[in-house]
């Protein structure tokens, strides 16, 4: 008898110890039962990748330099429109958004070619205005950009890009009819793609733009960079 009541109460010390372990260590508990606990399994983990993360003092003071550039005296229109789209970028990694927009409309003033100027600073555009929730404003800068660009010969694959951005911010709007009306038209033009020269190379390209892994942000003002898509 003595024996059976000794078993019974090691197994309940036993039951209640292993409730407080895993009450207290969820993640100790499971490793010392065999199973994984992927990381971060402590709060140790977790501050180890905080500490790696800390912002760099140095990186942050060279961007803010660059950010209040003043635009070089004498450049070319050329010369001053990259300026200007650099800046804006800049400035976009610090989180100064409006100020960033206000360098995209200096650097359209000098830009002489769309193709390979304006529909860049465009994209730009259009992205701080969908991080900033200006999703109408977006829309109507990726509807200007389609335009422009369906005039120009051979620019028909860049509109793969411009009805994915579009889905993207009806989505964001709630408009989930016109959000599929522009998947669906990206389905239609990957299908035409087929016939294209260099036909594997552009679905290849279309296929592992939503698949290819970010970039990691190196600070907490690299969000912007990190977000270009």
């Amino acid at each position: 008898m003595l024996p059976l009541l000794f078993d019974a109460r090691l197994k309940v010390i036993w039951f209640v110890a292993v409730c407080t372990v895993c009450a207290t260590h969820p993640a100790a508990a499971q490793e010392a039962a065999g199973v994984f606990v992927p990381p971060p399994r402590t709060i140790s983990d977790i501050t180890s990748i905080l500490d790696q993360q800390k912002p760099d003092p140095a990186h942050r003071a060279r961007m803010e330099a660059e950010a209040d550039a003043a635009a070089p005296g004498k450049a070319s229109r050329t010369d001053l429109a990259q300026f200007y789209f650099k800046r804006a970028q800049t400035r976009a990694d610090l989180g100064r958004a409006p100020d960033a927009i206000s360098d995209i409309a200096k650097a359209h003033e000098y830009a002489t070619d769309y193709l390979t100027e304006g529909s860049r600073f465009d994209l730009l555009l259009e992205q701080l205005l969908r991080f900033t929730n200006e999703n109408k404003r977006a829309i109507a800068v990726l509807e200007t950009m389609s335009r422009k660009l369906a005039a120009l010969p051979r620019t028909k694959g860049r509109q793969f890009n411009i009805n994915r951005r579009l889905t993207a911010n009806y989505l964001s709007l709630g408009d989930l009819a016109r959000a599929e009306t522009y998947a669906k038209k990206n389905q239609a033009l990957l299908s035409e793609s087929r016939s294209w020269p260099n036909a594997e190379i552009s679905i290849t390209l279309t296929r592992t733009a939503g698949t290819r892994k970010p970039k990691q942000p190196t600070s907490a003002t690299s969000f912007w960079s990190v977000m270009r898509w």
